[in-house]
């Protein structure tokens, strides 16, 4: 039989309940069925009533119709709250919550699960800590922690599934690694991307999205702030978006978004270049991919582009060109998408020198704007001319501003 601690006469009936487990300690002196019991070896009930401790050195202290079930598992107290599946995890108090996961921690409140190994569920209601380690619910209700290291600050309706993503406020959805969306209805779904405030959208990697009402940040390291703002290139930023409107959703994903925004994007190229020779800038620097592309039709632009170009090495012989020269222009011109075709305006620029040796030898640097063939607005850039049969090697940065109107 062993040893054990109990005050009722074990018989197998409700009153005095089924034999208890080897070396337990059972206390409970109210139970509906026999098996409310400290039924496991070294188990506890210390107790309440209708409360049953069936794992190996689980412990129920108090409270009503609590199950203990997992190996060396603790419940505080509270009311029919269950431990099934998870070794070493605690339940302080609270109704109707359930643990799984091993090394969980579920604070009170009601209805909330912890499934994952080492997660955590501080309170609330429907809150749910699952599927990878190391998440984490502090409060609030309905809302879901899955990723590993996932984090929601509380709220309600909020998910966090991205490793190490952080949700909160209502409804907001972190899903990319190390993503955080606050606020309401907001999404980050890429590696590193923040949004906060109203139906804030970061879906590149690295944006930021942030305001009241559809600010939308499409690409890599984009910004948006303000309502219906919409950063579409790689290292843009879009500052406002007009007045509110259904009529006017082409800046939406969403909702209503606005009809028209100012954004400044850089455009940038290193590029080693024979004399007169051409290269094309783009928002990554790559010049053969992301460049300024108008996401819809009937858009117009108003361009304006501070550029920059130094020659910052020389290979061989450039006759007229030294290191460090530089050649500075600001560029206006128009740019439009009008039923699926674009087209740039002649452009009119102010070059200013700057430490050039021989002015001849740039006077063909320029920059010139056309409409590719995916409809993007190309920079191409025309380097300086030269004799001797070497190279330049150029550091190319132009800053485009664009403000923006778009129709139906």
């Amino acid at each position: 039989m062993g040893k054990k601690f109990v005050l009722d006469q074990e018989d197998s009936t409700a009153a005095g309940g089924n034999p208890r487990g080897n070396q337990s300690v059972d206390l409970q002196m109210s139970r509906s069925n026999a098996n409310e019991i400290a039924g496991n070896t070294q188990a506890v009930v210390l107790g309440g009533s209708g409360n049953k401790a069936t794992a190996v050195q689980s412990v129920v202290v108090g409270g009503q119709n609590n199950s203990a079930g997992a190996l060396q598992s603790f419940i505080g107290g509270g009311n029919l709250n269950t431990t099934s599946g998870g070794t070493e995890s605690t339940i302080v108090g609270g109704t109707l919550n359930n643990m799984t996961g091993t090394y969980g921690f579920i604070g009170g409140g009601l209805q909330n699960t912890v499934s994952s190994t080492h997660s955590v569920v501080s309170g609330g209601q429907g809150n749910t800590a699952s599927t990878n380690t190391h998440a984490t619910v502090v409060g609030g209700q309905s809302n879901t922690a899955s990723g590993p290291r996932a984090i929601v600050l509380g709220g309600g309706s909020n998910t966090s599934s991205g490793t190490d993503s952080i949700a909160g406020v209502n409804g907001s959805i972190a899903s990319g690694t190390w993503a955080i969306a606050l606020g309401y209805q907001n999404l980050s779904n890429a590696t590193a991307s923040f949004s906060s405030g109203r139906e804030a959208y970061a879906i590149g990697a690295g944006a930021i999205a942030m305001g009241n009402g559809n600010p939308v940040a499409l690409n890599t390291n984009a910004i948006a702030i303000g309502s219906s703002s919409r950063a579409e290139q790689v290292n843009s930023v879009a500052l406002g978006g007009g007045s509110v409107s259904s009529m006017y959703n082409q800046f939406s994903i969403l909702g209503a978004g606005g009809v028209g925004q100012a954004s400044d994007l850089k455009s940038y190229r290193i590029a080693s270049l024979l004399t007169g020779g051409t290269t094309m800038l783009s928002l990554d620097g790559s010049g053969v991919s992301y460049f300024i592309v108008p996401s819809s039709n009937n858009q117009a632009y108003n361009v304006q582009v501070n550029w920059v170009a130094v020659v910052t090495a020389i290979t061989g012989t450039a006759t007229g060109i030294s290191v460090g020269d530089v050649i500075t222009s600001v560029d206006l011109l128009g740019f439009k998408r009008v039923g699926g075709t674009s087209s740039a305006s002649a452009h009119t620029s102010a070059a200013t020198k700057l430490m050039v040796t021989t002015p001849a030898a740039y006077a063909a640097c320029a920059i010139n704007y056309t409409a590719g063939a995916s409809q993007e607005m190309l920079l191409t850039f025309t380097g300086p001319t030269f004799v001797g049969g070497g190279s330049v090697t150029m550091s190319i940065v132009a800053k485009v501003e664009i403000t923006q109107v778009l129709w139906t």
